[in-house]
Parts: structure tokens; C-alpha cells; sequence
């Protein structure tokens, strides 16, 4: 038979009815517990009902119906031994001898206890009466022994919560990824997903970091480039104005295209920035060359002649 997976909602709904069921068993269980001197101290009370209820099971001829009767509406196991015959409602009880040995007389009764179970039994005119209860055995405990449901109600609580944990762990790490991609760190990813309906959560904010990713990085490298390549002509408009007679068209141009230049550096300078001031790689190249290219891009080598000792040199 296969189990049919449970949804968040199933796992709720089960760990609240465990936990529910579980911490009332326990709560029940030390409402109610009580140690074995104040059990003999209960019989010890109420001595003479007890004795008169075994009594009347010892004298009376042996009926098995009404001896199971008797029994099941007194929530008690009873077991009558007479002549060597043995007649028992349900369940196992010990012989005689070994109820003897651990036996404390309460008045005309016993009181024993064999193997954590405890009997109560008296000895009617050659007939041996034993009494256990399946409720007397849950509810008395040694003395080091009584605030175990109290401890186990505690336990249960503090694995409940642990269980519970865990299934909202996935939506700590959703909060977790969301202010971390807020805040811009886009390489963020939840490493471990649920398998339940949280799922979906966790992996879809993993895609949207990793598409926001992309994007970020293709519109820098977009925005990068077009800066870039926009400084190359802004630098041969320079040229050209500075081989132009100076006028105050010359200066107004001269002016734009500098404020132009400064727009570029400081987009260039904001990107550099947000992706953690990287420092520009730098190459060395030959001036002179630079010089030859620029002029001979605009036209201009036979008009200007350049006399420098680098270029004697190369």
C-alpha cells in the first residue's frame, strides 16, 4: 500500500492532532499519578469495602459469567483460586507463592507488587482472591519515578516545536533570499528546498535572483560599452575643435562636448561602483601612434605636422 504524500497543510493538520493527543495522554496521566505509599495509604482507607468486595467473591459459588461481569464493570482483572482450581477474567496473573513474597498486609488485605504490576489480594476461607486494575498500573509509580508524564509532555511540546521548525524553515529562507536580493546581493540562493508546496517558493525566488542577475549584467555591459564607445568620437570632436580657430562657437562646442565627457565618466564611475569599485585594467600604448591615428581619422595628416623625438625615435 503506498502512502499518499502529504501537503503542508496534511503535515500541520497531523503533527496538531499527535501533538494534541500525545500532551493530553500526559497531562491525564500526572493529573492523576500517584506513588505507591499513597496508593497503600488509599487501600489502607478504604480497607473494609475492599475486603467486603473479595469476601462476597470468595464465598459465593464460582460463576465464571458473573465473576467476568463483576470485572468489566468494576474495570478490574480478578483471579480466584480454590481447591487447586484456578478461574481468571483475562490476562496473566502470577502464582500465590510469588505474590507472597513481595506482599505488605494492609489490614486483612495485601498489597504486592511483581514485575511493575500491582495486586491486591486476601485469603477467605481457603480461597485465594487476587485483584489488579490495567488503570492502577498507569496511574502509581515508584516516588523516583512520578513526574515522568510531566517530563514526557514537555518532551512532546519541545519535539513538536522542533518538527514545526522544520516545516517553516523554507519560509525563513524565502524572507532570508527577499532582503538579500533587496539589498542587491543577486547571488544569493537557497541551497536546500522543501518537499511540499514551498517548493514552488523557494525555486522561484532562486530564478527570479538568477534572471535579475542577467539583467543587471547585460544592461551594465550594455551601458558600459555605449559609454565606452561614445568617448571615442567625443575625443576626435576635441581634436578637431582644438585645430579650429577659437571663437565663441568653438568654446560653446567645446563646453558641451566636455559636459558630455563628464556625463560618460560618471555613469562609467556609478557602474564601477556597484560592482564593487573595480579597479580599470590599464595597458601601456605607444603616444605617438595615438596621435597618427587620430589625425589620420579626421583627415588632417597633410595639414599638421607634428616634431617630437618620439617619433624620431620609432
Amino acid at each position: 500500500m503506498k502512502i499518499p504524500h502529504l501537503g503542508l497543510f496534511g503535515r500541520f493538520l497531523v503533527l496538531f492532532s499527535v501533538t494534541i493527543v500525545l500532551f493530553s495522554v500526559c497531562v491525564l496521566l500526572g493529573s492523576f499519578a500517584t506513588t505507591e505509599q499513597e496508593a497503600k495509604q488509599f487501600v489502607n482507607e478504604r480497607e473494609s469495602q475492599l475486603f467486603e468486595m473479595i469476601q462476597q467473591i470468595a464465598q459465593r459459588p464460582i460463576d465464571e459469567v458473573k465473576l467476568n461481569s463483576d470485572a468489566k464493570s468494576n474495570r478490574v482483572r480478578i483471579m480466584v483460586e480454590r481447591e487447586g482450581q484456578r478461574f481468571v477474567t483475562s490476562g496473566h496473573f502470577p502464582t500465590m507463592e510469588a505474590l507472597a513474597k513481595n506482599a505488605e498486609p494492609i489490614g486483612h488485605l495485601y498489597f504486592s507488587k511483581l514485575n511493575s504490576q500491582y495486586y491486591l489480594y486476601a485469603n477467605v476461607s481457603d480461597t485465594n482472591v487476587v485483584v489488579t486494575s490495567r488503570m492502577v498500573n498507569l496511574i502509581v509509580y515508584p516516588q523516583w519515578l512520578i513526574l515522568w508524564p510531566w517530563i514526557a509532555a514537555f518532551l512532546v511540546l519541545m519535539t513538536s516545536y522542533y518538527i514545526l521548525k522544520r516545516l517553516l524553515d523554507p519560509i525563513n529562507s524565502a524572507i532570508e533570499s527577499a532582503n538579500r536580493i533587496s539589498q542587491g546581493d543577486l547571488n544569493y540562493r537557497i541551497a536546500s528546498h522543501p518537499k511540499s508546496e514551498l517548493s514552488r517558493l523557494t525555486l522561484s525566488l532562486n530564478k527570479m535572483a538568477a534572471d535579475l542577475q542577467r539583467l543587471f549584467e547585460s544592461k551594465d555591459e550594455m551601458l558600459m560599452a555605449i559609454s565606452h564607445e561614445l568617448r571615442t568620437p567625443l575625443g576626435r570632436m576635441n581634436v578637431s575643435l582644438a585645430m579650429l580657430e577659437q571663437n565663441e562657437i568653438t568654446k560653446d562646442l567645446s563646453s558641451d562636448i566636455q559636459y558630455m565627457n563628464n556625463l560618460i565618466g560618471q555613469l562609467l564611475e556609478g557602474e564601477r561602483l556597484q560592482q564593487g569599485a573595480r579597479v580599470l585594467t590599464t595597458s601601456t600604448y605607444y603616444l605617438p601612434t595615438l596621435i597618427e591615428d587620430v589625425l589620420s581619422e579626421n583627415g588632417l595628416q597633410e595639414k599638421v605636422t607634428v616634431t617630437t623625438p618620439f617619433l624620431r625615435k620609432r
